[in-house]
């Protein structure tokens, strides 16, 4: 009995050291093993479009200011009585001019108002109008008899582009 003892204690010593199990492992089959689906994605709900509004820019212009003169003649007539006589005067116009170029990209129209004071017909404004394509220029002219003080205001059309 000595030696039966003996050989399962080697044989029990043996199996701890070598890792050896007395008996082999069991597994389930694939198909009895548990899966678990894999989580669904938090639902994401799209944020509403937002459509820009159109606004309203004005026209993007160059402009120049200059005074140009005009050499004329004026002719008067002085009548008194049966008596008529008519004198020739040569003399020269003052004519202010503002030359406008369209650097936009669409035509449009260019309000130029002139503010004016005059000697002889004392302060006015003269306002003109200029429609020019994209690139376009114009010029226009506010004459005087003598020209004082002047100045002018640009009013271009507006288009809509959205911000």
């Amino acid at each position: 009995m000595k030696v039966f003892i003996s050989i399962c204690l080697f044989v029990l010593v043996i199996s701890v050291f070598t890792g050896c199990p007395s008996t082999p492992p069991t597994f389930p089959p694939p198909e009895a093993q548990e899966t678990t689906p894999p989580p669904e994605p938090p639902e994401v709900t799209p944020e509403p479009e937002i459509t820009p509004e159109p606004v309203e820019v004005p026209l993007s212009y160059e402009a120049e200011g200059y005074v140009r003169q005009v050499k004329g003649t004026e002719t008067k007539t002085l009548q008194i009585g049966e008596y008529e006589t008519s004198e020739t005067e040569e003399g020269w116009l003052d004519i202010a001019c503002v030359e406008v170029k369209n650097t936009d990209t669409v035509p449009g129209t260019f309000l130029v108002i002139f503010s004016v004071a005059e000697p002889t017909f004392g302060d006015y404004l003269l306002e003109q109008e200029l429609e020019l394509e994209p690139g376009g220029v114009g010029v226009v002219e506010c004459p005087a008899d003598e020209l004082g003080d002047w100045s002018y205001e640009i009013i271009p059309s507006t288009k809509l582009v959205e911000k």
